[in-house]
């Protein structure tokens, strides 16, 4: 799993240039085919965990409605309550030895490069985060990047407003998000960039599942 993501990071290094977002303009390293052509190359395959890091051993089930717990919980939740036909190839966590295949992981935030460059969370606002989980397209990264952020200062409005203005300007490399999903509930921040149908699909699932969510953005990117 450590070669596989530092494959996927290879794809995310062009990430977070700064440029106007408009439509076709912006696009991200991170395509299957290019993904696909390391794998070849490097002659490895993603391996299995068997185990989840430290904090996935209470994950909610299935169905069931979020009432607290920390940014990995309520990730999970989302993920769990996926539509089964949309659902696709993940990991969560960083891009290293604490990456879990298949399921949302708990981010180390001491990992500052791949909360700028990764995530897209604004430097001004990274300071603040004391908690987070991520859940990130195998594959392509611009398909689905999620987080869930836990603000120390509650902040969330402000952090909600400065991360969609980061991500709907931000100058991609190789196929673009269409849509980005910013939510908020109590002290945590949930969001998502990619495709239309993934993004609806983790908006609809937070609103129904997380308590307190509320919808600050849901639109196109561009």
């Amino acid at each position: 799993m450590k070669r596989l993501v530092v494959m996927v990071l290879c794809g995310v290094l062009a990430f977070s240039m700064a440029g106007c977002g408009g439509k076709g303009d912006d696009t991200q390293k991170g395509s299957q085919s290019e993904i696909q052509s390391e794998n070849t190359e490097n002659n490895t395959q993603p391996e299995k965990e068997d185990t989840q890091p430290e904090g996935n051993d209470t994950q909610p089930g299935g169905n069931e409605d979020q009432t607290g717990g920390d940014a990995l919980s309520l990730m999970t939740t989302i993920w769990n309550n996926f539509p089964e036909d949309n659902k696709f190839p993940c990991f969560g966590g960083n891009q290293n030895e604490n990456a879990v295949e298949g399921a949302a992981g708990k981010f180390d935030i001491s990992d500052t490069n791949g909360m700028t460059n990764l995530l897209l969370i604004p430097e001004e606002i990274q300071g603040n985060v004391d908690d987070a989980a991520t859940l990130i397209h195998m594959m392509n990264l611009n398909t689905f990047t999620g987080a869930v952020l836990h603000l120390t200062d509650g902040s969330t409005a402000d952090a909600a407003d400065k991360i969609k203005d980061k991500v709907c300007n931000n100058h991609f490399v190789c196929g673009a998000p269409t849509k980005i999903a910013v939510l908020t509930s109590g002290d945590y921040v949930m969001y998502v960039f990619g495709a239309d149908d993934l993004v609806d699909s983790f908006a609809n699932v937070a609103k129904e599942k997380i308590e307190g969510a509320t919808v600050v953005y849901h639109e196109p990117i561009g």
